[in-house]
């Protein structure tokens, strides 16, 4: 029987463990995978073990985001592998290049499109592209209003129980050593604090608090315009003096559009 050849696209951290959990036991499966840089994509699509090619990169920067998403699909168009269906999630640019290159598309969103915000034109555009997929695969929950109103079609949509964080830990298997390797003697173990967010927005987690937190010792950020701000005067963390750890909640908000 000849094998069933498979394009992956992945684009965001979640992407390697849940199509690893879709596609990782069938034997007949030929896997094409491409991979966006955008935060730990790359490496985690190594660790959950595929081969790949590296494809356009994600931005910090909110103009720059938004332009790099028809760049890299014009260069998905032109460098798409024959296959014969592409799987992806929450990406209008695999869908798009897979409908240029006559390649049936399979497309999973999860519950987070059913937030009820005024998204931006961009996004809009985005959840009108990801509609046109050949296929759509969603969680039982998931409010299928949420892809027919952008013209995805009622008989094409498909549910499944659960989540897709279901998906990407069905197979997962504990390491009972795991906490031995964790430098418990050297370092204190630190929990970002971040302030609850005020928009309903997709929330972000800022790399320079992270980086100033382990130059001059835990402090409490959060983010303005984009950028990391010491609130050190106005907000001290709470440390839980029995396992030295500094706690705290919240969220960093960027009302950005994005593509997964």
């Amino acid at each position: 029987m000849t094998d069933t050849s498979v394009w992956l696209d992945l684009i965001s951290p979640s992407h390697p463990f849940l199509f690893e959990g879709v596609v990782g036991d069938f034997s007949n499966v030929r896997k094409l995978t491409t991979v966006r840089r955008k935060t730990e994509t790359v490496e985690l699509a190594r660790e959950a073990g595929f081969e790949f090619e590296t494809l356009g990169r994600d931005f910090d920067n909110v103009a720059l985001r938004t332009a790099a998403v028809p760049l890299r699909t014009l260069q998905l168009v032109a460098q798409a592998p024959a296959a014969d269906v592409s799987l992806s999630a929450r990406n209008a640019m695999c869908v798009l290049a897979s409908r240029a290159c006559g390649i049936p598309s399979i497309h999973f969103t999860d519950n987070d499109m059913t937030a009820y915000v005024d998204a931006s034109l961009a996004e809009r555009a985005f959840c009108r592209f990801r509609s046109t997929a050949t296929r759509h695969v969603v969680p039982s929950a998931f409010r299928t209003s949420e892809l027919t109103r952008w013209g995805a079609d009622p008989e094409r949509i498909h549910t499944y129980d659960g989540y897709k964080e279901d998906i990407y830990i069905a197979g997962f298997e504990p390491d009972e050593a795991f906490t031995e390797g964790l430098p418990f003697e050297t370092f204190v173990v630190v929990r970002r604090p971040w302030a609850r967010p005020t928009s309903t927005r997709r929330s972000r987690s800022s790399p320079g608090c992270w980086r100033r937190w382990w130059r001059t010792g835990p402090t409490s950020c959060t983010s303005r315009g984009g950028r990391a701000t010491d609130r050190t005067r106005t907000r001290t963390p709470t440390i839980a003096s029995t396992s030295r750890t500094v706690r705290s909640t919240g969220s960093n908000s960027r009302g950005t559009p994005t593509e997964s």
